[in-house]
């Protein structure tokens, strides 16, 4: 069994030169997760995913969107068969294709390379701290609507999304056990 599936790791990376494929099965599922074979994948040969026909979508799934591809936030975002209308993919040709009646899935493919450095929350009056807090980052995130931090302290996670603009305002939650 070993060496098919060694042979078919090769045919995947024989399909283009600068993406690969790699694949797992979860039960009756076969799961496919694309790769850049170097650092330069997505410039060289980027590929784009465009949805049509999007909605209607209910207010969690909506605001799930919003912060993962507006902010960067690494959070699970699942668009059930029938919230996408359309999904066309460009890019190598064994990618490129049109699809209907998809769900899509999306998630952090791996870990921010900041993240489990120490963190401290401050709270400053003026230019003098008033109070400090230790903690663990989780995340540091970006996308064309602003940041995305993740904070864990003791006894809470904190999340902020702070927008590029300004005037707008951020969201600040924090959860506590």
């Amino acid at each position: 069994m070993s060496a098919r599936v060694t042979a078919l790791g090769g045919q995947a990376g024989e399909l283009d030169e600068h993406w690969t494929v790699d694949f797992a099965r979860q039960d009756d599922t076969v799961v496919h997760t694309l790769r850049g074979k170097h650092p330069r994948a997505h410039e060289v040969s980027p590929i784009v995913i465009t949805m049509s026909g999007i909605g209607p979508l209910g207010p969690e799934q909506a605001e799930a969107v919003r912060r993962s591809l507006g902010y960067g936030l690494d959070e699970k975002v699942v668009l059930p068969r029938g919230a996408v209308g359309k999904m066309t993919v460009t890019g190598p040709a064994f990618l490129a294709r049109e699809h209907q009646d998809v769900e899509m899935r999306w998630h952090p493919a791996e870990a921010a390379p900041l993240a489990g450095m120490d963190a401290d929350l401050v709270f400053v009056d003026g230019e003098q701290v008033t109070a400090s807090y230790p903690g663990t980052l989780q995340h540091l995130g970006r996308g064309p609507t602003g940041r995305s931090t993740r904070i864990t302290l003791a006894g809470c996670h904190m999340r902020l999304l702070t927008p590029e603009d300004a005037v707008a305002a951020a969201s600040l939650e924090f959860t506590f056990s």
